[in-house]
């Protein structure tokens, strides 16, 4: 016995003759809003979104993808999260910014390992190291150590123009 979903909605709203909603139980979805096991859509939701904006299991999005495994260009956020500018996750990697278990980035990673340029976190390797129990690299800093001043003064120095929320990011880890 097979069971399949055949359940299927595509609102009678079009844009550019597109579906504004369409959610399929089975197949593909395509529209704007595209929910389903396959999902198409500037926003889409289901078990393989692709998008704008994608949340699902094996999620790709241009500007956001969650899920357990997220590919996107901006922010990706799950289980392993692989981004261009920031991933989020329990293993985060990408080129600019990284936060998670285990953050790999070129530029600025944050968690409990950081591999980055600028890494913080309680075992580090880097550039700048700043770390808690255990850090590698050109510079290295406990940051149980020394004051918070400091560490943001080394960080401000080695990277002048590091985005401020990333900075803020940093003072809340090294409390």
């Amino acid at each position: 016995m097979q069971l399949i979903n055949e359940y299927e909605y595509i609102s009678q709203t079009k844009v550019f003759g597109i579906p504004l909603v369409h959610i399929k139980g089975h197949g593909t979805a395509k529209g704007i809003v595209a929910i389903g096991p396959l999902a198409l859509g500037i926003i889409s939701i289901g078990i393989l979104p692709t998008g704008l904006i994608s949340l699902g299991a094996l999620s790709t999005g241009i500007l956001l993808a969650v899920g357990g495994l997220s590919f996107s260009l901006f922010t990706a956020i799950g289980g392993v999260a692989l981004s261009f500018y920031l991933s989020i996750g329990g293993v985060g990697i990408s080129y600019f910014y990284s936060l998670g278990g285990a953050a790999i980035a070129n530029h600025c990673a944050i968690g409990g390992a950081a591999v980055a340029k600028l890494a913080v976190g309680a075992s580090t390797k880097g550039t700048l190291a700043i770390f808690s129990q255990n850090g590698y690299g050109q510079t290295v800093i406990d940051y149980t150590k020394v004051s918070s001043e400091y560490i943001l003064q080394s960080i401000k120095e080695m990277y002048p123009n590091i985005s401020g929320w990333f900075i803020e990011l940093v003072k809340l880890t090294i409390r």
